[in-house]
């Protein structure tokens, strides 16, 4: 889920507001804020989509051993597979209801209280992680699993929001790259610390939430040393604090030019009526950018990209690996994400965000279709070439389907449109997780390997659409890019 994560990220023509002529300095206060930012929000969602990948099979025993206490018979087959798969679908429902009310806490509360808010649905999430087994009710677990999705939900809508309006624009596309960077960072934490001889055991597992504690407690402490959005304090006309903010956040007394941006583009958007979700459905002008948007959704998470996420381990196992080595390579794919989304950080504002997606989706289809052969094969050598799927599939995720989708959604749409269309974005981003994370399982005991194909063949669809009907908005204005809807 990785995802997670360009939400809030400026298009080009807005990011060219009469910038300052030297380019403006990096303050301690800043980096605070970004890494405060991304330590509770990026990294968490990060650390709780992976959480669960290396102990799977000492949380499945933890479920039997309940249930047997609970219902007096044992939870096995597809009974198992169900349960099991619905702790990932609470968690992607967590995370759609996060996303459709974390921008009205974001609007009203302000960017840094609803940040620090958030962590009461951490603290939640974790104590239910951390105690269901002294409780011995998996229920408990699962409902963690849903606060946890909250949390992701709202850190994703705030946090991208917090980071690019603190950002001084020259810093603005790497730093709101770190959020994904830091999702990344999450996955390959948690499942170092899932392996065997660290907390992947039947008694430690459960310490793995405790890590979350810790980073809940660090983005809080860190927090209020940072000031609230300038452009916050500006939508509720506070001009003052506003410059305090601002001052504190540049370390400088002289924020007069860059106020008087801001004032400027809050002007601009005052000046453009919000539009209702029902008009973006209904208005054709907003319904082929909003499709494109859904589409783009669709194209990151189902084409199969949280199914290998969540369920790697396993996909390792079925391949012909030992459960030790299998925990070993999961642990490779977060490091192998991570090298992918720091290459997507260099290319992304060079290479064309159309081309670069329809490329991306077609090399991951190529190891879909890949992955599936070589795991029928059933032989030691085609192990290897399955694992060498997965690698090249998940770098090329992080290179176009994993930023790209966020990166376009923001550009299709005006300052009017454009919070209606990135929250429902939001939501069919959840939504489309959660159907993965509910039905993987429960396809691949039905169909086996070729539940991979499922995937390709959405691929296919997205490939065809994105270049039939998807414009390139690198480079352009929003009036450049409306113009291609009305062509």
């Amino acid at each position: 889920m990785d995802d997670d994560l360009k939400v809030n990220q400026p298009s080009p023509h807005e990011t060219n507001l009469k910038p300052e002529k030297s380019k403006p300095k990096i303050t301690i206060v800043l980096l605070l804020s970004v890494i405060a930012t991304n330590i509770g929000s990026a990294f968490v969602m990060g650390y709780n989509i992976s959480i669960a990948n290396e102990p799977q099979d000492q949380i499945k025993n933890f479920f039997q051993t309940s249930a047997r206490t609970e219902f007096g018979s044992i939870l096995k087959g597809s009974t198992l597979t169900v349960f099991w798969s619905s702790t990932n679908f609470f968690y992607c429902i967590g995370g759609a209801t996060g996303a459709l009310f974390g921008g009205y806490l974001g609007a009203t509360l302000g960017r840094k209280n609803s940040l620090l808010l958030n962590n009461l649905f951490l603290i939640v999430s974790q104590l239910c992680g951390s105690y269901c087994v002294p409780l011995n009710v998996f229920e408990i677990y699962i409902f963690g699993k849903f606060m946890a999705g909250v949390n992701s939900g709202v850190g994703t809508t705030v946090g991208p929001m917090y980071i690019n309006e603190i950002s001084p624009i020259a810093y603005r596309g790497a730093f709101g790259s770190s959020f994904q960077l830091s999702c990344c960072l999450g996955i390959f934490v948690t499942e170092i610390l899932g392996f065997p001889f660290l907390l992947g055991t039947t008694k430690l597992w459960p310490e793995l939430f405790n890590i979350l504690l810790f980073c809940g407690l660090l983005q809080v402490l860190m927090l209020l040393m940072c000031p609230e959005s300038p452009k916050y304090f500006l939508t509720k006309e506070m001009n003052e604090d506003a410059k305090k903010a601002l001052r504190k956040l540049r370390n400088s007394a002289n924020v007069d030019v860059e106020m008087r941006e801001m004032q400027e583009e809050r002007e601009l958007e005052s000046l453009e009526p919000r539009v209702t979700l029902k008009e973006l459905f209904f208005v054709p002008f907003y319904r082929r950018p909003l499709t494109v948007a859904i589409v783009a959704q669709i194209s990151q998470q189902l084409t199969g990209v949280n199914a290998i996420n969540y369920y790697c381990t396993s996909i390792f196992k079925d391949a012909g690996f030992s459960t030790t080595t299998s925990t070993y390579i999961t642990a490779v794919t977060g490091l192998i994400q991570i090298l992918g989304t720091v290459v997507a950080i260099l290319l992304i504002e060079k290479a064309g965000r159309k081309i670069l997606l329809i490329v991306g989706l077609s090399v991951m289809l190529a190891m879909l279709v890949s992955l599936t052969v070589f795991l029928y094969i059933k032989e030691h050598f085609a192990s290897y070439f399955s694992v060498a799927s997965i690698f090249i599939y998940l770098m090329f995720y992080c290179l176009a389907a994993g930023p790209i989708p966020w990166l376009i959604t923001a550009e299709l749409f005006s300052n009017g449109p454009r919070p209606t269309a990135v929250a429902f974005a939001g939501f069919v981003n959840w939504l489309s997780n959660s159907a993965v994370g509910l039905l993987f399982p429960v396809l691949k005991d039905a169909i086996g390997d070729s539940v991979f194909l499922v995937f390709a063949a959405i691929a296919v669809f997205c490939i065809a659409f994105i270049a039939i009907k998807a414009p390139e908005t690198k480079g352009k204005s929003i009036d450049e890019i409306k113009a291609l809807f009305v062509k």
